[in-house]
C-alpha cells in the first residue's frame, strides 16, 4: 500500500496509524477453504501436491513435476467449500496497523510489516508479510535533494544591490534567516548549515539551499518608471563588451 506523509514527517519522524481492511485466515475453516476445515487427501496426486507429466519439447519427451491442478498443490481437498469464505480461506477483517516513519526517508522507502499480508494458500504456512510504501507530499517551496532541501528566494534588485535578510519559518517551528550578502547576483545559491533532513546514511543533517532569483515585475507604476530612467546610467556597465567578456570568463571557470 502507499502511505502518504507531509515533509515535515520526515524532518522529524513521525508515528502513524491507519484503518484497513486487510485479508486474514477464515476462523470457520481455519483457512482451508473446506466447510467446517475438514479436508481430505488428493486422489490425483496422492495427497503429495505435485504431478509427473510428459511434455513434448521438439522431437524429444521429457518427464516433469508440476503443481497438482487438483488441489493446487497443497495435498488437500474438500468435499464442499466453506460458507462464510466461498471456499478461499480467507475473509476481509479491520485492522488497525501503527508504523514509525524514519526520520530523513525518502520518497519511495519501504516499510516491512511482518504477518499483515496475506494468508497461507489452505491455512498451510505462515501468513505473508505487508509492505508500506512512503510517498511525500509537495511542499509549498521546498523540495529534495537527499538531505538537503533546496529552495527560490525571489528578490528584487535593490535587495540584490544592497543585502538584505529575509526570516522564514522552518520546518522545525524556528526562524530560518536568510542573509543576501550585496553584490548577490540572481543565479547564485547559499548554503544554510545543518538546517536540512536528517541523513540516513551519514548522519547529521543536511544543509537548505537557497537559488537567488531576481525578481521581474510584470506591472511598474510611473513614477517607479521615472525613478529608473533617472539611475538607468548609473546602474548600467561603462563598458558593454568588457563586461560581457568578463562575464563569459566567470562562466566558463
Amino acid at each position: 500500500i502507499i502511505h502518504t506523509v507531509s515533509l515535515l514527517d520526515i524532518y522529524n519522524g513521525s508515528t502513524e496509524e491507519i484503518e484497513l481492511e486487510l485479508p486474514t485466515q477464515c476462523d470457520a475453516c481455519e483457512g482451508t477453504g473446506a466447510e467446517g476445515g475438514q479436508t481430505e487427501s488428493c486422489s490425483d496426486c496422492n495427497g503429495q501436491g505435485r504431478v509427473r507429466m510428459r511434455q513434448q519439447v521438439g522431437p524429444f519427451v521429457q518427464d516433469v513435476v508440476r503443481e497438482c491442478p487438483t488441489c493446487n498443490g497443497t495435498g488437500q481437498t474438500s468435499a464442499a467449500s466453506c460458507g462464510a469464505c466461498d471456499g478461499t480461506g480467507q475473509t476481509m477483517k479491520s485492522t488497525t496497523l501503527r508504523f514509525s516513519i524514519p526520520a530523513g526517508a525518502e520518497e519511495g522507502t519501504r516499510l516491512r510489516m511482518r504477518g499483515r499480508g496475506s494468508p497461507a494458500p489452505q491455512g498451510n504456512g505462515q501468513q505473508g508479510d505487508l509492505f508500506i510504501e512512503i510517498e511525500v507530499e509537495e511542499h509549498p517551496w521546498f523540495e529534495r535533494s537527499g538531505p538537503d532541501l533546496i529552495m527560490s528566494l525571489p528578490l528584487g534588485y535593490a535587495d540584490l544591490v544592497l543585502g538584505t535578510s529575509i526570516t522564514i519559518e522552518h520546518l522545525d517551528g524556528k526562524d530560518l534567516t536568510i542573509k543576501v550578502p550585496a553584490g548577490t547576483t540572481s543565479g547564485e545559491t547559499l548554503e544554510i548549515r545543518k538546517r536540512g533532513l536528517p541523513g540516513r546514511r551519514s548522519g547529521g543533517r543536511g544543509d537548505v539551499i537557497v537559488l537567488v532569483k531576481l525578481h521581474m515585475p510584470k506591472k511598474v507604476d510611473k513614477k517607479t518608471k521615472k525613478t529608473l530612467q533617472e539611475i538607468r546610467e548609473n546602474l548600467a556597465p561603462v563598458d558593454m563588451i568588457e563586461r560581457i567578456k568578463e562575464d563569459a570568463k566567470d562562466r566558463r571557470s
